[in-house]
């Protein structure tokens, strides 16, 4: 009871630690290992490996005692033998089922911590767009008051104040949906990492630099290297050896006799082999099912390998126009559209242009801003769809 104690409080102390301060990034990837599917994907190891102790066991004999008469009784020991091969094609089927379940649960980890760094940027980029609009809220509300004290005094007409109070009112439903989205990003994050209550988050994440880390080999030289079809070529090289196995079988598998037989004044010893005849049934039904399902397991490793060459180009391109658009941005729109703003503020300030000028001018710089917000974490969520493909997620 003791170590059972100790490990439910050192779990209590864990999540306390979690809530207590801003939930980190290298927190929230040291709670993989409590998440159900690594749980599961563990056990699966265990299953197959407890599979492979099957796989090496040798056949029970059995005893054989009767008595005939009182005078009359034998004694027998019968040993069930198998040929090499079927032991063989029985191991390494075995084998490769170890090899299969390894590379499910390396998988596993892999989306386990792509999905970890997902759910985790999102909470920022949600963040980063709710500070956005509230930025632009406190702007038009600022805005509103001075074209309201403005109309009030007479110097601007009346409908600049309804388009000052409706571009607040459209400004801060945008902040509240971002506000919502914010707190349900943070939600989906907690119930990723099984947490009981929403997190504080840190603010704390990985550079670009660290993040975007694009391999120079083509990525045909490094789909060997992925979990998913290293696990579908372990899958058909298990089908390939229950062929095998099944095919061993049509060999008669012997069974040894050794006994005695005794009786008055007389005591026999007896060896024996017995063989079944494969006359009637060759296993025709077993390999032609065994290589049917090693034909499902070729289409399969075929199947993996376009999808992933698929899944590389598509994350690729989206990595490449996501780039593209930022270097647009920071290239020069970005401090255009900043310029922008302010001349038409100073403008509507000393009374040169009007106030649709200037809420035009404002309109550009946040969906700009926005724009380039956005294209920055798509760039990431790229990259980190490009690294799942490579190589695990902040390795």
């Amino acid at each position: 009871m003791k170590p059972m104690f100790l490990l439910a409080f050192g779990l209590s102390l864990a999540a306390t630690s979690v809530h207590a301060n801003s939930l980190t990034l290298s927190q929230a990837m040291a709670l993989l290992k409590e998440h159900p599917q690594w749980q599961a994907a563990q056990a699966f190891i265990e299953q197959s490996q407890a599979e492979r102790v099957t796989a090496g066991q040798y056949l029970n004999p059995s005893l054989e005692m009767m008595s005939e008469t009182k005078n009359r009784q034998s004694l027998a020991m019968v040993f069930p033998l198998e040929t090499p091969s079927v032991r063989q094609f029985r191991q390494l089927g075995a084998d490769h089922g170890v090899n299969y379940a390894t590379q499910q649960a390396l998988l596993v980890q892999r989306e386990l911590k792509t999905d970890i760094y997902r759910s985790f940027y999102q909470v920022a980029q949600k963040k980063q767009e709710m500070q956005l609009a509230k930025d632009e809220l406190s702007l038009l509300e600022k805005l509103r008051d001075a074209v309201q004290l403005k109309v009030k005094v007479g110097e601007s007409a009346r409908y600049e104040g309804v388009k000052a109070e409706a571009e607040w009112l459209t400004s801060k439903t945008r902040f509240h949906a971002s506000e919502q989205q914010f707190i349900l990003a943070k939600q989906q994050l907690a119930e990723l990492l099984g947490l009981s209550s929403v997190p504080n988050v840190s603010d704390e994440l990985l550079s670009d630099t660290q993040l975007c880390q694009i391999p120079k080999q083509p990525f045909g030289e490094l789909i060997g290297q992925y979990p998913l079809f290293q696990a579908a070529q372990a899958n058909l090289a298990k089908d390939q050896a229950s062929t095998r196995f099944e095919q061993s079988l049509v060999t008669p598998q012997p069974t040894v006799m050794i006994g005695s037989e005794q009786e008055p004044g007389m005591d026999r010893f007896k060896l024996g082999v017995s063989l079944p005849l494969p006359l009637f049934n060759q296993r025709d039904g077993q390999i032609a099912t065994a290589r049917a399902k090693q034909k499902q397991s070729e289409a399969t490793v075929m199947s993996v390998e376009r999808q992933l060459k698929q899944d590389w180009s598509q994350a690729f391109i989206r990595y490449q126009n996501a780039d593209a658009q930022l270097i647009s941005y920071e290239s020069g729109l970005l401090k255009e559209a900043e310029s922008a703003f302010q001349v038409a503020q100073s403008a509507y300030k000393y009374g040169e242009r009007g106030i649709l000028d200037f809420i035009d001018a404002q309109r550009t710089l946040a969906s700009v801003r926005r724009g380039y917000l956005t294209n920055q974490f798509e760039r990431r969520y790229a990259c980190m769809d490009i690294q799942q493909l490579t190589q695990a997620v902040g390795e």
